[in-house]
């Protein structure tokens, strides 16, 4: 099989929106026992949504809906919604920053 997962988001302080596209499709090989040779069809859907979350800080969440576009499956169209909260394993420090240097002025 093949998976595909597209997704395009813009930060807006804490919030963050986007749009996003996955899908998947079954692909031919030469078993005997692949979904093609027994005679059933590529199963396979695309789907588009959209996307928003929250940067709470220590975690993120988002959440996301998408409507299926492509559906190789007849009558199996689907709206979809989904959520996933992101936690960092770890997180570099960040270096403090280097202290002014005096400013010395000579007449």
């Amino acid at each position: 099989a093949l998976n595909l997962d597209l997704t395009a988001t813009k930060k807006f302080g804490k919030w963050e929106i986007g749009a996003i596209g996955y899908g998947t499709t079954d692909l031919a090989n030469n078993s005997r026992f692949s979904p093609v040779a027994l005679g059933g069809a590529r199963a396979g859907y695309f789907a588009l949504g959209g996307l928003i979350g929250y940067d709470f800080g220590p975690f993120t969440v988002q959440g996301y809906a998408a409507r299926h576009i492509v559906n190789r499956v007849a009558g199996a169209e689907a709206t979809e919604g989904w959520f996933r909260v992101i936690v960092p394993l770890y997180t570099a420090a960040v270096a403090p920053a280097p202290a002014p240097a005096p400013l010395i002025r000579k007449y």
